[in-house]
């Protein structure tokens, strides 16, 4: 009995220790987190609507800061080509980025690689969609791009020149 406790707790801290490991250095290397969830109307595995700008940098590291500004409002938004995500932070008075800022919405595409719980991805088609989520609560269509938003906080755009291929997933 006490060696099986004796196990499990070894196997325990192995496991902490590896995912400990794992997350470190986050600057240094590549950190997608291509294979975490998307989850309507939250976001992804690694950071959901509500998080700061400091959790952003946390869980893939730094990048240049972009914004642009309507009135006195400026709105930032920080870009992971690499990782296919783009986090747009609540506005700010300042043209300075203000990482206590929350994740107002996200935006995810190619490569990243990571699915609802329904299996519905980048690359995913227009009909597998519509089997996961029935019809769309709405549907738009604008310079050959074509962009469906479900109640569930998530709007899909398709590319329809690439017969109705998923491109981009906002999370709202």
């Amino acid at each position: 009995m006490y060696l099986k406790k004796l196990n499990f707790l070894s196997l325990l801290v192995l496991s902490f220790s590896f995912v400990f490991l794992a997350s470190c250095n986050k600057d240094d290397e590549d950190n997608t987190n291509l294979d975490a969830g998307i989850i309507p109307g939250q976001g992804i595995a690694a950071i959901k609507l509500g998080d700061t700008g400091q959790d952003v940098f946390d869980a893939f590291g730094s990048t240049a800061d972009s914004h642009f500004s309507f009135g006195n409002d400026y709105f930032h938004f920080l870009i992971y080509f690499g990782e296919g995500l783009t986090f747009y932070l609540e506005p700010n008075d300042s043209e300075t980025l203000d990482l206590t800022k929350k994740v107002a919405s996200m935006d995810i595409y190619a490569p990243f690689s990571g699915t609802t719980a329904e299996g519905i991805g980048i690359g995913s088609t227009m009909a597998e969609v519509k089997a996961a989520y029935g019809e769309p609560d709405s549907e738009d269509v604008f310079l050959g791009v074509a962009e469906h938003t479900y109640n569930e906080g998530m709007v899909i755009e398709y590319d329809e020149q690439e017969n109705d291929i998923v491109t981009k997933i906002s999370i709202n």
